[in-house]
């Protein structure tokens, strides 16, 4: 994640949640990993590579 931030020269708050009681409060438990942002989910239920993380960025950043 911090690679694909990095590559597109953004600034961003990156955060891992472990706790499973904040994750279960969201609904999230059984779609984790769990990508959100700005609090919306973009990805979930399965690991993202880092082109493919760029070219979801950078997709959000045009629309």
């Amino acid at each position: 994640m911090k690679s694909a931030v990095r590559r597109l020269n953004l600034r961003a708050g990156i955060n891992m949640v472990a706790d499973n009681l904040a994750i279960t409060r969201q609904g999230l438990l059984d779609k984790t990993p769990v990508l959100l942002v700005d609090g919306k989910i973009v990805q979930h239920s399965r690991p993202i590579e880092t082109s493919q993380l760029i070219e979801l960025l950078s997709e959000l950043l045009e629309g």
